[in-house]
């Protein structure tokens, strides 16, 4: 008959899990889709899972952005400017390079730098203002992944 042909049953009568071409993963005939039970257990919310690190960078490093506001409160050493630097990803940049500029040339801890977002075509980093003048004189004119950087700052807002 047809259901056998289709090959949901086997010589046994035992039912095989079918085939859901649309995903191309299998389920029991009794599984349905959404948010129904399965097994008789009810079903993983999807949203409660942590995100896994992306397979394309390999342990490579990576940015990690916590941004905070940019704002520059009068008379507050601890806030935090931002610097454009020409410098990028497609340059061959890495965070760590803007770090050790700031160190090396500018004598800056790495508690002075709040981010370094390096983007593809230049990177932005965050600096507290107390030591803002010191981080542009260390980012200019500076050589970052074989390239002379310039810096300017960013407009506040």
């Amino acid at each position: 008959d047809d259901g056998d042909r289709r090959g949901r049953s086997t010589a046994s009568g035992a039912e095989r899990p079918r085939r859901d071409t649309r995903r191309g993963e299998t389920r029991p005939d009794a599984e349905k889709p959404g948010g129904e039970k399965r097994n008789g257990t009810p079903r993983e919310s999807t949203a409660a899972k942590p995100e896994r690190p992306s397979s394309e960078t390999n342990g490579a490093e990576t940015n990690v952005t916590l941004r905070t506001p940019t704002t520059d409160i009068a008379g507050d050493p601890e806030a935090v400017r931002e610097i454009r630097v020409n410098v990028g990803r497609k340059d061959g940049a890495r965070p760590s390079d803007f770090r050790r500029t700031l160190m090396d040339r500018g004598s800056l801890s790495d508690a002075d730098t709040e981010h370094v977002n390096v983007r593809p075509e230049h990177t932005f980093v965050g600096v507290k203002t107390r030591v803002l003048d010191r981080a542009m004189h260390a980012l200019n004119g500076a050589t970052i992944a074989g390239k002379e950087a310039k810096a300017e700052l960013t407009p506040s807002g």
